[in-house]
């Protein structure tokens, strides 16, 4: 799904979503604030966000509040592809070390 802005999504419209592609600059809500409303509502899921901001320490906020990846924009769709590949790996594996745990 997407929304036009920060303001207009929930965890609840996020069942089953693995990873959220987030801007840092959105209208209503940014997206840290964004991050921080999904993370209080019971949002498990990884955050990849996808900004032109370069002020850093506006993108290391972001890191402290929960980004697992920065790109920079204008994207790369490779980038892209390399990071959400990754991403998705690290979930599998977190999945698996909670399985094996039980």
């Amino acid at each position: 799904g997407q929304a036009e802005d920060g303001l207009d999504v929930s965890a609840d419209q996020l069942y089953s979503v693995d990873v959220v592609l987030i801007d840092l600059l959105m209208p209503g809500r940014d997206g840290i604030q964004t991050m921080k409303k999904l993370k209080e509502e019971g949002f498990t899921g990884q955050f990849v966000m996808i900004s032109q901001v370069e002020n850093k320490e506006m993108v290391g906020q972001a890191y402290l509040h929960g980004v697992d990846t920065y790109i920079q924009k204008p994207i790369n769709r490779h980038e892209v592809v390399a990071v959400l590949k990754r991403v998705a790996e690290h979930i599998s594996i977190s999945h698996s070390l909670h399985s094996i745990r039980q």
